[in-house]
């Protein structure tokens, strides 16, 4: 028996929040009958797309949020980790865009200007012959007997499929099909991960939280009583990357947002007292940078919030970030040489021109994580690196960026959240299994970037290298699905085998050829080798501490 589930959507920023019953089909739009469909725009759903097409599937691809994602959305310097286990589509993608500056090029580009890789993006959904479905978010999912049979969109279309990917950021057609998913943090007993739960490795600080009057700085909270190591409903703080220029021509002011109010930056102002800041946002080429940026605390409702929460969160976070940015270029309590290097740039001129050179999709680091058949945790990064079913590898370090700034005591605040030092959120080169990518509920679904993973573990895996990567093997299998009537599980050998022809890495060691691997290619089109296997991430916060 055919059943609806029924969603409420955020136009343009994704997302499905709530459920009801859906008995009635609007008149569809642009409805279609596909092999496989792809829904989320994002680099991952890219590749799932075109790996989709390769294998011969008539494939669809939802244009959920912003095409291209973060990758063409501002987040120009690439978090590869060793690039040594980067391969396949990700790989190619590198290579088209090194293509794009220099069309003579052999080697690759990991570091670039967004409206660069959304070129590379565009080309290879054309040449796939992908049929792009031009419109925003989810309305609904038809399914039955482990199978989702169509989805509906919120104009009315109606796609159905043999098989479907989830490539949204937020996970929202797995959520909207009701497939067992998590938010937030485990505790360390959950997974037995010396890194879960509530201010596992405190990281803590001597700096000022509260202001002349006694009382805490906005963006700092009183310690909570909550014991620690367990459990909540915390996750990484989310930013806009920013695209920024230093070329006079090119280079447009630092917008003073609605209701600016200089007095709520007086933490970031203390923290500027401290030794060694200063502002160097990471190069990208052609006098662009890429700026990273923290707004602790403001996204924990976005995953599983209704329109309205979003649509919120997402203006709390630009009211903030730009706000504190004309407040480093303008205030006159800003230390002079300070400002002096942030007036040095202005928002790229020639990046985001329908949006005010402001990027439209708000980088959202965690959300949803899928619940399958196989969850990965603290451990499969570190020491149990190797799986039966890999589809690639990741090697970047446990990066969490802190949840919340919590006031331990008067003048001692932890930036709550983050992993300690190398030695506590180091990786080893790990394999992806395929079976991460698997809702236990069905049988032709894949997702490839909310994948089956603790909150620490997802840390490592959440970077767009390793979206793209599992995006590829998320395309192949579903194609498959399609074509053979199969079920995903029934597949895994066959797409560990399929993707590491088409060029995925599954062994990485230490040997001359994999220091060349990493060392080779360029970081940016004007930029040497060196910062080839930079980590972590480079590209310089707003906030001056972590």
């Amino acid at each position: 028996m055919e059943t609806w589930t029924r969603r409420s959507i955020l136009l343009g920023m994704g997302g499905a929040i709530g459920s009801a019953a859906f008995p009635v089909i609007g008149r569809a739009a642009q409805s279609g009958n596909f092999g496989v469909v792809v829904y989320g725009a994002t680099p991952s759903g890219i590749m799932a797309a075109y790996a989709a097409a390769r294998e011969g599937a008539s494939v669809a691809l939802v244009m959920a949020g912003a095409f291209g994602g973060m990758c063409a959305q501002g987040l120009g310097w690439s978090d590869t980790g060793k690039i040594g286990v980067v391969g396949g589509l990700c790989m190619e993608f590198f290579r088209r865009v090194a293509r794009l500056y220099n069309p003579t090029s052999t080697s690759f580009v990991k570091n670039f200007e967004p409206h660069i890789a959304e070129q590379a993006f565009r080309a290879m959904i054309r040449e796939a012959g992908v049929t792009t479905i031009h419109v925003a978010t989810l309305a609904g999912v038809a399914g039955s007997a482990r199978k989702i049979q169509s989805i509906q969109l919120t104009d009315g279309t109606v796609l159905t499929a043999q098989a479907f990917v989830d490539a949204s950021y937020e996970g929202d057609l797995m959520a909207a099909a009701r497939c067992a998913c998590s938010v937030g943090r485990e505790s360390s007993t959950r997974f037995n991960e010396p890194n879960a739960g509530f201010d596992a490795i405190p990281a803590n600080h001597h700096v000022p939280t509260r202001d002349s009057r006694g009382n805490l700085f906005p963006i700092i909270k009183p310690y909570p009583a909550q014991a620690r190591f367990t459990a909540d409903r915390a996750v990484q703080c989310y930013t806009f990357r920013l695209c920024v220029s230093n070329d006079p021509a090119n280079k447009a002011a630092f917008p003073k947002p609605p209701g600016y109010d200089a007095d709520r930056y007086g933490f970031e102002l203390a923290l500027l007292a401290s030794p060694n800041k200063d502002f160097s946002p990471a190069p990208v080429g052609h006098s662009k940078f890429d700026v990273n940026g923290n707004y602790f605390g403001g996204p924990w409702d976005w995953a599983e919030g209704n329109a309205a929460r979003r649509r919120a969160i997402f203006t709390e976070h630009y009211n903030y970030q730009a706000g504190l940015l004309y407040f480093y270029a303008n205030d006159p309590r800003v230390p002079s040489a300070f400002r002096e290097q942030v007036n040095q740039y202005g928002l790229a001129k020639d990046e985001f021109v329908g949006t005010g050179n402001w990027p439209r999709q708000l980088y959202i680091r965690e959300a949803r994580r899928l619940s399958g058949r196989y969850v990965m945790t603290q451990g499969d990064a570190q020491t149990a690196v190797t799986k039966l079913h890999p589809v690639g590898m990741g090697s970047y370090s446990l990066d969490s960026h802190a949840p919340q700034v919590l006031e331990i005591k008067n003048g001692y605040m932890d930036y709550e959240g983050t992993f300690g030092t190398i030695e506590t959120r180091g990786t080893t080169p790990y394999q992806i299994p395929y079976e991460s990518l698997l809702p236990k509920e069905y049988d032709n679904l894949l997702v490839s970037v909310c994948v089956s993973a603790s909150h620490v573990a997802y840390a490592s895996v959440r970077m767009e290298p390793q979206y793209m990567i599992m995006g590829e093997a998320a395309g192949c299998a579903a194609a498959l699905v399609a074509q053979r009537r199969t079920i995903s599980i029934a597949l895994a050998a066959e797409i560990t085998s399929k993707v590491q022809r088409y060029g995925a890495v599954m062994a990485y060691t230490v040997t001359a050829a994999a220091k060349a691997a990493d060392g080779a290619g360029s970081s940016s089109p004007t930029a040497s080798s060196a910062a080839a296997d930079a980590e972590p991430e480079r590209a310089v916060r707003l906030d001056p501490l972590y």
